[in-house]
């Protein structure tokens, strides 16, 4: 991609400057394989998310072992990370992204994640890809993205009450599985508030740094090179 002038933000970005933006930012941080086909595509979607749960459960204080697929009884290989506060995500290794499903437990309770794009979603956008952006612009978009989304649910559970279950905002107008593995993440980093506020500040380092790469490795991402 050619490089482009940065756009400064003396104001607030528009929806459109936003879609454009992101775009671009989802493919070089939450797309690994990009086109790729077959074992080359499942080998690096392995290593994000390898080093994604590696990263988060550093984060959460559980364990620096390096993650591997589990097996369910059907012979299936999937990839676990402990939330913590009683919550606990599962998903396969992601090829296909047309077409996918991420569970996530709460105690006694399943809630599935699950993107078709045979039917209609408000998310779907043909923006062009841009990276003219400036850090402030993209503090904003992270912060409308990953922080706190326009559309999203809380989690309550004995654990996850009152101020904590009002400050966990999944995303709702979520589409990229990679992105929502990482927003969800991150949302669970509130105990304490500054995990959070660390790890956005990390993030947008990361992505400014690497804005004009065609992607970011997975060890550069995540901080585990």
């Amino acid at each position: 991609m050619a490089k482009r002038d940065r756009k400064k933000s003396s104001s607030p970005i528009t929806a459109g400057d936003c879609g454009r933006y992101w775009r671009y930012i989802e493919k070089i941080a939450f797309s690994p394989g990009g086109t790729g086909k077959g074992g080359k595509k499942k080998k690096d979607v392995d290593a994000w998310l390898r080093r994604f749960i590696i990263h988060f459960q550093r984060l959460y204080e559980r364990t620096d072992s390096w993650p591997k697929p589990e097996r369910k009884e059907n012979g299936e290989h999937f990839y676990k990370i402990d939330l913590g506060t009683g919550a606990v995500m599962e998903c396969k290794p992601i090829i296909d992204r047309s077409n996918f499903r991420i569970d996530i437990r709460l105690e006694e309770i399943l809630i599935q994640f699950h993107y078709d794009s045979r039917y209609a979603c408000e998310c779907d956008d043909a923006a062009k890809y841009e990276n003219n952006f400036d850090e402030e612009i993209l503090k904003e978009l992270l912060e409308r993205k990953v922080d706190h989304p326009a559309l999203h649910y809380h989690f309550e559970s004995p654990h996850i009450q009152g101020k904590y279950s009002h400050e966990i905002r999944i995303g709702a107008d979520i589409k990229n599985p990679f992105f929502f593995l990482y927003q969800l993440a991150y949302q669970f980093l509130c105990f304490p508030e500054d995990k959070r506020r660390d790890e956005l500040k990390r993030l947008k380092k990361v992505i400014f740094e690497n804005r004009d790469k065609d992607r970011i490795s997975p060890g550069t991402l995540f901080g585990n090179a």
